[in-house]
């Protein structure tokens, strides 16, 4: 994916952070899976015991990896 196509999934509230963990996190808000630590979607998941949220990748709202 180039930067032309990211901003534009990005502006359309398309683009999610993917944890280490599989959840979504970070600026995933609707989809956030993980709690409030210093900033939202930051802190331990909802859904496994993974305790800070740790970016690896975008992925869309089903969580599948964009490339």
């Amino acid at each position: 994916m180039n930067r032309t196509e990211f901003d534009k999934l990005d502006k359309q509230g398309l683009i999610f952070e993917m944890c280490s963990c599989g959840h979504l996190g970070g600026k995933s808000l609707k989809n956030n899976s993980h709690q409030t630590y210093f900033s939202i979607g930051h802190g331990g998941c909802r859904n496994c015991s993974c305790n800070q949220f740790t970016w690896v990748s975008w992925c869309d709202e089903r969580g599948v990896k964009l490339e």
